[in-house]
């Protein structure tokens, strides 16, 4: 059967090549383009993010402001950690691309056709309204100081960040400030179409699973059942491998997303304690909690997904029509079923595995380091008093 895999992950590769990030060949060459991205990402990124470090350096003795400066600044490195460990992995990346479209990959029925049309469909639902949270939460960081009460007097910029010279007059304020806009939203529309091509690529495996899961229990007892179960072993093969490839493309990004949503949720929690709940300050501190669990939900989901639908395959094994076959047949799905019985697990450096009980640490972890930063800013103020 026809299908067009690479239809769902087309549009990310697109929005990453205008940006920069989806070179031609399987590297950067000397050329325009290389041109052009370096170029952006020095501008847009390494520009932020310098402006950002240099002011946490200076507020470091003030708690408070410390807080503030730590948990964007940790989100801002997360984003140079995805984009190179993206670009590093480019030739990988379109490796595994063309391996979708290979027939092995491909439905064979009408019905694994639904199936996986289905799960498609739900999956462009899933991935819009992840695109339009966190768009909305860089939205919101883009419009905030706009709202807040003598804004014009204030001069306040959407984030805290050193610059060499002063943003009192409006001139530069104005530059300051669309300046940082724009970076936010390239660094914003950079890691997301990241992230959704990662998330693509985890929901393939598991959509992989569903189909070989199909084919298993649909063995007929007839003179090809052993063709077509060597078949289905080769497939599982085949996946197993994509797993392997595309997890080792995550492992960096996975383990930085994790580290930093302990420390911006622990961080940001922190300072949500320090300001009045109804504020400019506190409602930048939700926002940067919320694109913080929700970046590491979707991969602990994904990584869950491919956990359970892989865990299906031994009980598909058993669902097909394998009574009636010669022993030597029935050992070999024997061992195969025994094979099955390990689900392909995505992990992190195979230090944490990609599910929803990891995301539940991670929220964990995050609360403990809050109380642990609560009980030393309460420490901090006696010891004034």
């Amino acid at each position: 059967m026809n299908f067009q895999w690479k239809t769902v992950i087309i549009p990310y590769i697109l929005v990453l090549k205008i940006v920069g990030y989806w070179p031609k060949q399987t590297c950067y060459k000397a050329n325009f383009y290389s041109f052009y991205a370096v170029t952006f990402g020095v501008i847009f990124i390494g520009g932020h993010n310098l402006s950002q470090i240099i002011y946490t350096f200076h507020i470091r003795k003030d708690l408070k402001k410390l807080t503030v400066g730590l948990y964007m600044t940790s989100t801002n490195l997360l984003a140079v950690v995805k984009i190179y460990s993206f670009v590093r992995n480019v030739g990988i990346i379109k490796q595994l691309l063309f391996k979708m479209e290979e027939y092995e990959f491909g439905p064979k029925t009408r019905q694994q056709v639904r199936l996986l049309q289905k799960s498609l469909n739900f999956w462009k639902i899933v991935s819009f309204l992840y695109s339009i949270a966190m768009y909305s939460v860089v939205f919101s960081f883009s419009v905030l100081p706009l709202f807040t009460n003598n804004w014009r007097k204030t001069r306040l910029l959407p984030f805290r960040v050193w610059f060499p010279f002063s943003t009192r007059k409006m001139t530069r304020y104005v530059f300051v400030y669309i300046y940082q806009v724009i970076s936010a939203w390239y660094i914003a529309i950079v890691t997301l179409n990241i992230d959704l091509v990662m998330f693509t690529l985890m929901m393939f495996v598991w959509n992989q699973c569903e189909i070989l899961c199909d084919n298993l229990r649909y063995l007929e007892d007839d003179k090809f059942f052993v063709e077509k179960f060597i078949e289905c072993v080769k497939h599982h093969k085949a996946i197993v491998s994509f797993a392997k490839n595309s997890n080792r493309l995550s492992n960096n990004i996975v383990l930085g997303q994790m580290i930093t949503s302990v420390v911006v949720v622990s961080l940001a929690m922190f300072q949500l304690t320090q300001v009045h709940f109804i504020s400019c300050e506190a409602f930048t501190s939700l926002l940067h909690i919320t694109a913080s669990l929700l970046q590491t939900l979707f991969y602990c989901w994904c990584g869950n997904e491919v956990e359970i639908k892989s865990s299906q395959i031994s009980y598909a094994i058993y669902e097909s029509k394998w009574v009636d076959q010669h022993e030597a047949v029935k050992k070999m799905m024997l061992i195969f079923g025994c094979r099955c019985q390990n689900p392909i697990i995505l992990n992190a450096i195979q230090l944490f595995p990609l599910c929803l009980k990891t995301f539940i640490t991670i929220v964990r972890s995050a609360w403990s380091y809050f109380v642990l930063l609560r009980n030393a800013g309460s420490y901090d103020v006696s010891a004034g008093l």
